[in-house]
């Protein structure tokens, strides 16, 4: 077998999934929605603010997710070592979703410019941790799921995590409202981020549900290896790929520069209610959510590509 041969292909091709084994991960994506809506967002937003948070610290919130995906990079060497992207899934999942569990110790810390910086650390990690969850889950995904079938699952998915954000979201907000001025205010945060972490910790059960994708033995990713070395460089060579990349740049560097200024506005300035402000949120997504299963069918026909370019232009 060539070097060009092994590298080409990394996954065992596997069988179609039945309805039983698609059923854990449907509820990963509801359990992992479910911490989503209780300990980011808004309700983290609203946090810091109580917490006494300067724009600037608003906009370092707004920047870890981000700059954690720079961790993706070390992910693929560790997949390519370990070649068990299950193990590395529900191992980074586990343990970036239990330090949320940092911030219920937030009513305990003085001063409060102390527990912000406990709250941007627990914020770090997750999101560290949760970078290597994507890589290996992203690559595991594709493998499980046959690519005609991709758009119409994710499209399913994604529906059922969007009932989820609106029913967890509106709940944590009304919970929120209803302590507003009160000394307990805190506590019910540190209450709404340990209900997140379970639930995220739910969902890295079910990942472990997942039937896995083993990928090429030991022996063949060594004889690749040294071709492997320049993967993070040779995409780039490709013109296609080039303009993917200032597309996807410009796209969230627009979408996300003063995203996580808009919940700051609408509770400062305008003194919007948690409850009103969230409910804005989940009412974009549900009309996104509506559409799912319509662009999950046009991609699967006329390809993510196409759709892409029809949305975006």
């Amino acid at each position: 077998m060539s070097v060009q041969a092994s590298d080409a292909e990394d996954a065992v091709a596997q069988p179609e999934l039945s309805a039983a084994e698609l059923r854990p991960l449907y509820l990963n994506g509801v359990f992992s929605q479910t911490m989503d809506s209780l300990t980011t967002g808004a309700v983290l937003i609203g946090l810091a603010l109580q917490l006494g948070a300067s724009h600037l610290m608003i906009g370092v919130i707004g920047a870890i997710p981000f700059l954690s995906n720079l961790f993706q990079l070390p992910a693929i060497y560790l997949i390519d070592r370990i070649g068990d992207r299950k193990k590395i899934v529900v191992a980074s999942s586990m343990i970036g979703r239990s330090c949320w569990l940092l911030v219920a110790l937030v009513p305990l810390v003085y001063p409060s410019s102390v527990a912000l910086k406990l709250v941007l650390v627990a914020m770090t990690l997750r999101y560290c941790f949760g970078a290597f969850t994507a890589c290996a889950w992203n690559s595991w995904l594709r493998d499980i799921i046959p690519a005609p079938r991709l758009g119409r699952f994710l499209a399913y998915r994604l529906s059922l995590m969007s009932v989820a954000a609106v029913a967890t979201g509106l709940g944590a907000a009304a919970l929120i409202d209803w302590s507003k001025g009160e000394p307990s205010q805190l506590h019910v945060y540190a209450v709404l981020f340990t209900l997140g972490s379970a639930a995220g910790l739910m969902g890295a059960r079910y990942s472990m549900k997942v039937p896995n994708a083993t990928l090429e033995s030991r022996e063949i990713r060594a004889i690749g290896r040294t071709v492997r070395r320049d993967r993070l460089l040779s995409p780039f060579k490709h013109h296609n790929f080039r303009r993917l990349m200032s597309f996807l740049a410009a796209w969230h560097f627009a979408a996300n520069l003063a995203t996580p200024f808009f919940v700051v506005y609408m509770l400062t300035k305008l003194h919007y209610d948690l409850t009103f402000v969230i409910a804005l949120t989940l009412f974009s997504q549900a009309i996104t959510a509506a559409s799912f299963r319509l662009w999950g069918r046009y991609a699967d026909l006329f390809s993510h590509k196409t759709v892409t370019a029809a949305c975006g232009g």
